[in-house]
């Protein structure tokens, strides 16, 4: 035996010497003559590694595909990443592709092979924090390249380290299976001529899993806690000059071939829940300037670039502020009342009891224990105790951060301990400013909503009827000192005191009608109040009504003493139940949508293919047909609204375009034709609705949007002639009503074609977020 071995390694020594010899070297082979060589020594005995310990590594180290995402981001947030953008493509089933992308160190090619190539390294361990930001390593040491394998079956490594060239590594797992040594399975690594940034990039190619949006979420979750801050880069509403953001981590979740679609990161998943976002900073001359601008509607303040007053700022010195550009930068939540909508509360008071407070940064880097959970280090809770005249004014009602760049640690220097900063006149003067832009926003915040409160809580019947009162007792007083005038001898002065009661009286006149024509619209708006309720007691009493129907049609379809005629009758029959039951499942939608009021994006050609598919049997039974619905856009996301004001904006519209259709058909014969399509533009979505009616006449177009002003004869779009609720004039006027508050209009446009009379566009501010 042992004379067999010593013959084999002599053959193996031969072939070794000849492959080294020849003039392009086989390293592939030179290294699998190397390990059989070693298999042949007599006097020792060598670990060996099976290739398939990769896939199982990978199945057993990373169990779930969500984990494995959030181990690759967590690689780059130890490469001293500030941004990571991961996008999905192709991920409705498996075989699709993702991409991270990170801003990190990079990696030279001696790093590639010595680090990323080598398992089990210990240099996580012996470099426990990052080279450039001092992070403390997030990673778990080796696991990355098994969470690459995890996901797909191939990867691509392309990374560039600072003053190197970019690198290419190529990586087919399917090459590790078992019965192969580890050591020959050889991966392509090439240097690139490729410009660009430091970083790394990760191509994962035949994913193993489907990929759904909320699974894309959860990752995002998973890693969120990583961000050394809870808000993005500081931007501010007011430029300033200070170094580069450093300690930031942002992650974005993206999906679709264009990566233009984002799923997830920290503005989609709780700050468009704020209600206001407050900007602050010391400007070089030592002034101190805040900003706020609302994000809600029921807090609609804007606040540019405003000073403080001066009785707040006078007497402090404000120099070394200034020096070190101190500025800060939060989101302002209110938990309670309409702030937040109902599905969101928890998510919302969740984040805030984690990331509630201010955090400090000092030149880039977060000082602790500022802004830690318990940590009041601005006496905000104490302010808000002291002051009862603020609402909603705690730690937990605010979410940002406060920065000061003094490198040279001259004015803000931490204690030896690293816990906070040594107390200074330069450290007061900050704890100062930011309470006081934090007091200042919050009181006018608080102003503008309190004011907004007692205006819609203000009917605006009474008060006209009030206002109508005191202009009549301001009338009768007038007329009182005209006589008392006309008897000292001033005529003159009493004759014009006259003609201002006259003018005074005119207006009272016109307030009363006008104030009389508001209750009656009001009157009406509570009939169509009360109209939705009875229209959802009716979906649900009418559904069972039309099933049994329905059933008893089957019964006598199946009888065997019907004929042909009573077949082809009973036919026609279940066609008009089913038409029915289109218009109960629309409707249906419509009032379950509404019950939730909460406001949402909508996706625009969702609702109008409902609309048209619920319209269309309808129309074309009465000879009207339904031309589209055109779409000049992919996207089309409305700004948040409520599914039911659609359903009334394209009924109230279809209501109209059946009358003049019916009207010009009487005079001239034709058949009828609805126009629908939907595109974008400044901003904005809109639908544009046209018919081939008899049109509106000039001298009618600048009153159509008035309350009551009608031209035609109550005839509904699917109602009986005798019916005069539609034909009350507010149509379109509640259309306008609807858009308006929304941040949108309808207005009258040119018609697309010659064909058609009239065209209505409906247009609503696009989603932003």
């Amino acid at each position: 035996m042992a004379a067999t071995k010593d013959a084999l390694g002599n053959e193996l020594t031969a072939q070794l010497t000849e492959a080294l010899a020849e003039d392009q070297v086989d390293r592939g082979r030179v290294l699998d003559l190397a390990n059989e060589l070693a298999a042949t020594d007599p006097e020792a005995a060598r670990f060996t590694t099976d290739a398939g310990i990769i896939d199982r590594l990978g199945r057993e180290l990373v169990a779930k595909h969500v984990t494995a995402v959030a181990e690759l981001i967590k690689n780059a947030y130890d490469a001293d990443a500030t941004s990571v953008d991961v996008i999905f493509e192709d991920v409705d089933g498996p075989g699709g592709t993702l991409e991270v992308i990170d801003d990190g160190q990079g990696m030279t090619r001696e790093e590639l092979i010595l680090r990323f190539m080598r398992l089990s390294t210990d240099h996580k361990t012996r470099e426990s924090v990052s080279p450039k930001f001092g992070r403390q390593r997030a990673g778990r040491k080796g696991i990355g390249r098994f969470a690459a394998q995890r996901l797909g079956g191939k990867l691509t490594v392309v990374t560039r380290a600072a003053s190197h060239p970019t690198v290419r590594l190529e990586v087919d797992w399917s090459q590790y299976r078992s019965g192969r040594d580890l050591a020959s399975v050889a991966n392509r690594i090439t240097t690139v001529d490729e410009e660009r940034g430091p970083g790394t990039t990760l191509f994962i190619d035949d994913l193993r899993d489907a990929w759904s949006d909320e699974e894309c979420k959860r990752t995002y979750r998973h890693v969120v806690g990583l961000l050394r801050s809870p808000l993005p880069p500081t931007k501010l509403a007011v430029p300033y000059s200070v170094p580069d953001e450093h300690a930031a981590f942002d992650v974005h979740v993206l999906r679709g071939a264009g990566a233009d679609v984002l799923i997830e990161d920290q503005k989609t998943q709780v700050l468009p829940h704020a209600l206001a976002e407050i900007s602050g900073r010391v400007t070089e001359d030592g002034h101190v300037q805040w900003s706020v601008v609302g994000h809600k509607s029921h807090a609609p303040v804007t606040v540019m670039d405003e000073p403080l007053p001066d009785e707040l700022v006078e007497g402090r010195d404000l120099s070394e502020l200034a020096k070190s550009a101190a500025r800060l930068h939060c989101y302002y939540f209110v938990h309670g009342g309409k702030a937040v909508s109902r599905p969101h509360v928890a998510a919302v008071k969740d984040y805030c009891d984690t990331n509630g407070g201010m955090r400090l940064y000092h030149t880039g880097f977060r000082v602790l224990p500022y802004g830690e959970r318990g940590d009041d280090w601005l006496d905000i809770d104490a302010t808000s105790r002291s002051r009862s005249i603020l609402e909603a004014f705690g730690t937990i009602n605010f979410v940002g951060r406060v920065e000061i760049d003094d490198p040279s640690r001259r004015w803000f220097e931490e204690t030896s301990s690293r816990e906070g900063l040594t107390e200074t006149d330069a450290s007061h003067s900050l704890q100062w400013f930011a309470l006081t832009v934090l007091d200042q926003a919050v009181r006018r915040i608080t102003s503008v909503r309190r004011k907004l409160e007692e205006e819609q809580s203000q009917d605006p019947g009474v008060a006209m009827a009030q206002a109508n009162v005191a202009l009549g007792r301001l009338a009768r007083h007038l007329n009182t000192q005209a006589d008392t005038l006309d008897k000292a001898g001033h005529t003159e002065f009493a004759l014009a005191v006259r003609e201002t009661r006259d003018e005074l009286t005119e207006v009272v006149d016109m307030q009363r009608k006008a104030s009389d024509r508001i209750l009656e619209e009001n009157e009406l708006l509570r009939v169509f109040a009360a109209l939705g309720l009875a229209i959802g007691e009716f979906v649900h009493e009418v559904r069972p009504v039309l099933g049994g129907l329905d059933w008893r049609i089957t019964e006598l379809q199946d009888h065997e003493d019907v004929g042909d005629s009573i077949l082809e009758l009973l036919g026609g029959l279940r066609q008009q139940v089913e038409s029915a039951r289109q218009y109960l499942r629309y409707f249906e939608f419509s009032v379950s949508e509404q019950s939730s009021r909460e406001l949402r994006p909508l996706n625009l050609r969702m609702v109008v293919n409902d609309f048209v598919t619920e319209s269309r049997q309808s129309l074309q039974r009465r000879g009207i047909e339904v031309h589209g619905p055109e779409f000049g856009a992919r996207s089309l996301q409305t700004c948040p609204m409520h599914y039911v004001e659609w359903t009334s904006i394209l009924h109230n519209l279809l209501t109209n375009s059946i009358k003049a259709i019916h009207r010009r058909a009487a005079e001239r014969g034709s058949a009828g034709a609805i126009l629908l399509r939907a595109g974008k533009a400044d901003g904005n979505v809109f639908v544009d609705f046209a018919d081939n009616g008899d049109g509106i006449p000039e001298k009618n177009r600048s009153r159509i949007f008035d309350a009551l002003f009608t031209t035609s004869a109550p005839i509904g779009a699917f109602l009986p002639q005798a019916d005069d609720l539609l034909g009350s004039g507010l149509g379109l006027k509640l259309v306008r009503d609807i858009l308006r508050a929304r941040g949108g209009d309808v207005t009258l446009v040119d018609p697309p074609t010659d064909e058609y009379a009239t065209c209505f566009r409906v247009i609503v501010p696009e989603d932003t977020v």
